[in-house]
């Protein structure tokens, strides 16, 4: 091949930068949306208790999708218990449930975020590496516009 693509290459090029890129912040966006629960699950949910004596998790240190996914699912179980008692009991309105002093939603948020950063660890080191040897085939002037649309004003 020689030293000058043709502008086909270069644009292919080009596209597939721009789709790494894209992908790769997408997943920053989600890696750093941020925790809305303080991060420690405890099956018993209650905040009163030590929490040495609960069984607690923080979920950020949790590698195993597996339990994870077993949290997330204790939890929509207490809110089916908890929405179905408000039924039967005749409430049109109560209060929202909450875990540990925040709703499910919360809680899924940490732990979705908590996944993807599991699953999404060795696909964002391949980005990372095709994103580099993309990148050599870059004009210097794409590689000069692409630095200065990185530099916020």
């Amino acid at each position: 091949m020689t030293k000058e693509l043709s502008s086909t290459i270069t644009a292919r090029v080009r596209e597939k930068l721009d789709k790494i890129n894209d992908r790769l912040s997408k997943m920053e966006t989600a890696k750093n949306a941020g925790p809305k629960t303080n991060g420690i699950f405890s099956w018993n949910g209650r905040e009163d208790v030590d929490s040495s004596n609960t069984g607690s998790i923080k979920i950020n240190a949790v590698s195993n999708i597996a339990l994870l996914i077993s949290i997330f699912g204790f939890l929509l179980t207490r809110k089916a218990e908890y929405d179905l008692s408000a039924e039967k009991l005749d409430m049109v309105t109560y209060p929202v449930f909450t875990w540990s002093k925040y709703p499910i939603d919360a809680w899924e948020n940490d732990i979705k975020a908590r996944i993807n950063t599991i699953t999404h660890h060795d696909e964002i080191e391949r980005l990372t590496k095709l994103k580099g040897e993309l990148s050599k085939y870059v004009s210097e002037e794409d590689r000069v516009k692409e630095l200065l649309s990185q530099i916020l004003d």
